[in-house]
């Protein structure tokens, strides 16, 4: 049962990504050669090679080499998994809304249809959170950080979680909707509504948590702005409240959470008002610093070749679907330099540009790169990489500290995308890499 569920997983997990869904599709007709597969699609051989990897993986597509070609084919037996479990789960929602639709029909016979609608709920109402933090900012560009999704999207998530998207209607009774992304692929909107919006000086929003429909506890912020003067310029105190009813007592371990969760919150909005103080007023410079770790199925042989050849590093190290290599280099010794350049769809082009300090083969690299933005330098950078033998594999550990340039605030999207790409490390690991150290199987 427990290999049929992670196949299952693999098969969704695959199907997920549009572009696989497209490659499916076209396998689903005739077997394909990987070359003529790649044909329609706007992105590098790696590119394609990755996704291809991620369906061979699941199970949906299998290969084979003959000669210099190698043909991809469909799986159908992958699909007939994965149709027979939403089959399954279809006959049981059918079989449970047929006994709601029984029990709602006795309800109006007994003429007690609206009784459960009517019975009053009562709540748990925990002491409310009282956070205060000095800015070294007017209250009005404090309260201006509050008022736009743009701003929104830089700071209102606690430390590893971020805002991709969100949508502000900056009025008393407008909506706010933020979605939250954080760690192994964690994504959920929350939505609310501002009850008060009085520039610069109070602002009240509250919303509802709800799973399944059933609303579990509901949490009103007050925040207020007040001008201090410390005699160094003008600084803004604000103190938020945030009170609570709770209708499910196991959400009690989510109030609980919440002080530390609006700290590192808060401390993400400091870094903002002094980016936006620093636009006001010229060049700024925001730092962050992260670890990540990752344990690989390989030997640390493996591993360094996976960091340091051109061709297996190409395999992992792009940008995604979306993003078209235009220039990748790589000179991995004391002094050598790495380039990786590519556009997206947009039109935006990134370059990653890097020098190596040290060295020492299976064991470490320490390197600097600087990130650009069409010709904007965004970052500045300092990386160290560790490769240790583990238990179980190898341990990949990497330490980056960054500093930020003029404006340009990263709320997160390095540490996280990082961590993406330590995770491609390893699909790519798991058919060998060409020419590692240790005879590892070379991946077509």
């Amino acid at each position: 049962m427990l290999n049929q569920q992670t196949t299952l997983d693999l098969t969704f997990q695959a199907l997920a990504d549009p572009t696989r869904r497209a490659m499916v599709e076209r396998l689903s007709r005739r077997p394909i050669s990987v070359s003529d597969l790649a044909r329609p699609f706007e992105m590098s051989l790696p590119a394609v090679m990755q996704h291809l990897a991620v369906l061979e993986g699941s199970g949906l597509v299998v290969s084979e080499k003959i000669g210099r070609v190698r043909t991809c084919r469909i799986q159908p037996a992958a699909l007939n998994l994965a149709e027979h479990w939403i089959n399954a789960r279809r006959a049981e929602w059918e079989d449970r809304l047929d006994r709601l639709g029984d029990y709602l029909k006795q309800l109006k016979d007994n003429g007690d249809d609206h009784a459960q609608a009517t019975e009053p709920r009562t709540g748990i109402e925990p002491p409310p959170l009282v956070l205060e933090r000095i800015f070294d900012a007017p209250r009005e560009l404090v309260f201006q950080a509050w008022s736009s999704a743009d701003h929104i999207k830089r700071w209102f998530s606690p430390a590893n979680f971020s805002v991709p998207e969100a949508e502000v209607d900056f009025r008393t009774g407008g909506v706010v909707r933020i979605k939250m992304a954080g760690p192994g692929g964690y994504e959920n909107w929350n939505e609310g509504h501002f009850l008060e919006v009085t520039p610069p000086e109070r602002l009240v929003f509250g919303g509802d948590i709800s799973v399944g429909g059933e609303v579990k506890f509901t949490a009103t912020t007050t925040v207020t702005f007040a001008m201090e003067d410390f005699g160094f310029g003008p600084c803004t105190r604000m103190k938020v409240v945030q009170a609570y009813v709770v209708y499910d007592e196991a959400f009690m371990t989510a109030v609980s959470g919440a002080p530390e969760g609006w700290r590192t919150t808060v401390d993400k909005l400091e870094r903002e008002v002094a980016r936006m103080k620093g636009m006001a007023e010229g060049r700024t410079l925001v730092h962050d610093a992260f670890t990540l770790e990752r344990l690989y199925d390989a030997t640390p042989a493996q591993v360094f070749h996976a960091l340091t050849d051109l061709e297996a590093k190409a395999k992992w190290f792009v940008g995604g679907p979306d993003w078209t290599e235009l220039e990748r280099f790589m000179d991995v010794r004391p002094g050598g330099r790495e380039r990786a350049k590519g556009r997206w769809t947009s039109g935006t082009v990134t370059n990653f540009d890097a020098v190596y300090f040290d060295v020492v083969p299976g064991q470490r690299l320490v390197y600097t790169y600087d990130m650009y933005v069409d010709d904007r330098k965004i970052s500045v950078s300092l990386a160290t990489v560790e490769i240790t033998p583990a238990k179980g594999g190898t341990r990949l550990t990497i330490t980056e500290q960054s500093a930020f340039l003029d404006g340009y605030d990263d709320a997160g999207w390095r540490k996280q995308g990082t961590g993406q790409l330590m995770d491609r490390i390893g699909e790519s690991l798991k058919g060998g890499v060409a020419g590692a150290g240790d005879g590892a199987a070379t991946p077509h």
